[in-house]
């Protein structure tokens, strides 16, 4: 049995504007969303727990980690496209940057990573991933856009990234197995 990978992306975040959004953490609301969705039962059972290692990631995995008795696994290259430069941004400038990138791959809007370097990271720690745990079921915890470009590159709609990513839900997952999307992501309502 190939490995069965269940794609989480991280709860509701609190927007800081003062630090870097890789170092935000998640809001009352989105800690309460991750403890629903792992009493829920809805993503099923899984035998190791992998995350990104920016913080909201980590609190969205913990209640999973609790109910089934396991370690969180951090990994770098699980990180959101990287957006730690610039200035911060208004919600219709962020959106103007987001539609950039996602609909130009190289491009670097307001000093972001492009779309093709944080596409090809994020295959790489998936292909790390399913060599690492075999033929296991996986939760790994990530990232809007670095998940959206990686369910669109699998199922060749790329040219579709910017309304794939606003479908997008906090707490949206997604399930693939063996490079095939057996559950996708940005359609996905728990």
């Amino acid at each position: 049995m190939p490995t069965e990978i269940v794609f989480l992306r991280h709860a509701e975040t609190l927007v800081d504007p003062d630090s870097p959004a890789s170092e935000w953490h998640l809001a009352p609301s989105g800690r309460s969303e991750s403890y629903e969705l792992a009493a829920s039962g809805i993503l099923g059972e899984v035998d190791a727990i992998v995350s990104s290692d920016e913080m909201k990631a980590i609190e969205t995995a913990e209640p999973f980690a609790k109910m089934f008795g396991l370690e969180i696994n951090r990994n770098h290259s699980f990180r959101e496209l990287n957006r730690n430069t610039g200035l911060f941004l208004t919600r219709e400038e962020y959106l103007s940057c987001v539609q950039e990138v996602l609909r130009n791959p190289s491009a670097r809007p307001n000093g972001w990573e492009c779309a093709t370097d944080a596409l090809s990271r994020t295959k790489r720690a998936v292909q790390q991933t399913m060599s690492q745990y075999g033929s296991k079921r996986v939760l790994v915890v990530s990232h809007g856009l670095v998940l959206t470009l990686y369910f669109a590159d699998l199922q060749a709609t790329m040219h579709e990234a910017f309304d794939r990513w606003t479908q997008l839900p906090f707490c949206g997952w997604g399930v693939v197995s063996n490079n095939r999307v057996l559950r996708d992501i940005a359609r996905s309502v728990y």
